[in-house]
């Protein structure tokens, strides 16, 4: 099975080219609230069926938001997945907000995504057990993409997760569940996971932010270097300002290499964006 991708994307390119981007849409608990024409735009997606994943937005903030918020926005919305409460880093304190919120909203459950956090490999593995111990109904389980215990160094970061999912998937992994990715530092992360059918989905807004910064991918590793455009830098930015060549190209050879495909390729000048997306990306 294919893992399904969603990449975070500015504002104004979301009504025309969210579908073509992405498998899903990724919502932002905290974008919700600071703007409403996001916060209309994602009710409206959700009124035309648009599959959405709702984040409670703690790896912008550090920690979740309010619950009372995030479940308020959960029925708003009524989204496949809501992301549950968690605090980043901290195993106990991932555990007492999700387990509040829970028991408070125990409907929320069976579209519930618990996220699992630590200070260590093990406390991360612990902070597993723990929900795949609680409940069999949850609907997915997440795994970030930022380490405590790591040098902030994105290759190192990466190496982090991918050593890991490799102990999870020998020791603890319950594959009757599905996982999502929060996250990648890069795109080479995948030659690794290509036997892990229980990793259903990822979303990351590298190579979007890669082409906002004018650096296209490479090869078959993609990037090795964290972009210096972030979501909140780049959300008002305006489609004239943006090459959608470079885009869609990025977004295309992301999900190449998720796919196991890892093209030799480079950017190529003079693309037709849209030509070339529909001819060799997912949707061609």
């Amino acid at each position: 099975m294919a893992v399904k991708v969603s990449h975070e994307i500015p504002l104004s390119l979301i009504d025309e080219h969210q579908d073509f981007i992405s498998d899903y849409m990724f919502v932002l608990l905290h974008k919700i609230l600071e703007d409403e024409q996001y916060a209309n735009t994602v009710l409206d997606f959700s009124d035309h069926g648009e599959i959405i994943y709702l984040d409670n937005s703690c790896f912008e903030l550090g920690e979740s938001l309010d619950n009372e918020l995030l479940h308020e926005w959960y029925l708003r919305i009524e989204p496949e997945y809501v992301i549950l409460p968690d605090v980043l880093g901290d195993k106990d304190k991932t555990i007492q907000r999700t387990m509040e919120f829970v028991k408070s909203y125990p409907h929320a459950i069976s579209d519930g995504m618990p996220v699992i956090q630590g200070a260590t490999p093990d406390e991360m593995i612990e902070c597993y057990n723990e929900f795949i111990n609680y409940s069999d109904e949850w609907a997915i389980i997440g795994i970030p993409f930022v380490y405590r215990w790591a040098d902030k160094d994105p290759t190192l970061q990466a190496n982090e997760r991918i050593k890991l999912l490799e102990r999870m998937d020998r020791e603890c992994i319950d594959r009757k569940f599905k996982h999502h990715l929060l996250g990648t530092w890069q795109a080479r992360e995948f030659a690794h996971y290509r036997d892990y059918n229980w990793i259903h989905s990822v979303d990351t807004s590298n190579p979007v932010m890669a082409a906002l910064d004018g650096t296209p991918y490479a090869g078959v590793h993609g990037l090795t270097q964290k972009p210096k455009s972030t979501f909140d830098s780049v959300y008002e930015m305006k489609e004239e300002d943006i090459n959608l060549d470079l885009l869609y190209y990025n977004v295309d050879t992301f999900k190449q290499i998720v796919d196991g495909k890892f093209p030799e390729r480079k950017y190529p000048e003079n693309l037709d964006y849209f030509k070339y997306f529909t001819y060799s990306g997912p949707y061609g």
